[in-house]
């Protein structure tokens, strides 16, 4: 375990700590953990250029590379976007990273799952492809109505490519499948197919200007209701 400090004198959220990671996305023997842990990148088994001949290639192992794996992440996204801050890629590259919530490789005897992020993993294996994609859209929620399910989101944070629109994916199972029944140009959706009195399960993804699409957002529930309308005739 490291103490909970950085040894650059940089603030925090400008500040990645790399562990390595093995091919089967278990923290590396030799990686420290702790506190400060951002991000997992590749360090064991890399093939790598060696000084010897112009052609010579060695396998590697160690925290420097799996931080230059980000660094190079992180040069990507400056390329694409040279608007973004430190503190903008920082949080970029631990929020697309694929979490890793196992007890297998850290030093204790206790199994199950860890929260994320986590002092052995931090936020997961960083993750070039997801960090270009967008991010899921914020504060999904439904309402039942008579007319359908209306759902209303915000539009995540563009970090590269701007939001085109929405896929709304739909389930009458809290575990799917999810399939894509609309499109919305807007952060609103009433879905006017519902059939009365089904519980449905809905959830949001964002397409972007490259015709990415991003994370799905978390799902809500909601059910178009029976409307019973009651009539009476009066006799003259």
């Amino acid at each position: 375990d490291v103490p909970a400090h950085a040894p650059p004198a940089l603030p925090g959220d400008e500040l990645l700590a790399v562990g390595a990671s093995t091919q089967d996305d278990h923290r590396a023997g030799f990686s420290n953990f702790g506190a400060m842990s951002s991000v997992l990148a590749p360090g064991v088994g890399i093939l790598t250029a060696a000084n010897s001949a112009d052609s010579a290639f060695f396998l590697s192992d160690g925290t420097s590379v799996a931080a230059a794996e980000v660094s190079g992440v992180a040069a990507l996204l400056l390329g694409a976007n040279p608007a973004l801050s430190a503190t903008n890629i920082h949080e970029v590259i631990r929020l697309t990273a694929t979490p890793i919530t196992d007890m297998l490789s850290p030093p204790t005897s206790t199994y199950g799952p860890l929260p994320v992020p986590n002092i052995y993993y931090g936020f997961g294996r960083v993750d070039a492809c997801r960090a270009f994609r967008p991010l899921a859209p914020i504060g999904l929620t439904s309402l039942s109505d008579a007319a359908g399910p209306l759902l209303n989101w915000a539009a995540p944070w563009a970090r590269v490519y701007e939001v085109d629109h929405y896929l709304v994916y739909r389930s009458t199972g809290i575990l799917g499948p999810f399939l894509a029944i609309a499109e919305a140009s807007s952060s609103g959706f009433q879905d006017a197919s519902a059939e009365c009195g089904v519980p449905y399960y809905y959830s949001v993804a964002a397409i972007d200007t490259n015709g990415s699409e991003g994370l799905r957002s978390r799902f809500v529930h909601a059910a178009r209701p029976y409307v019973v309308r009651l009539t009476s005739q009066y006799a003259a």
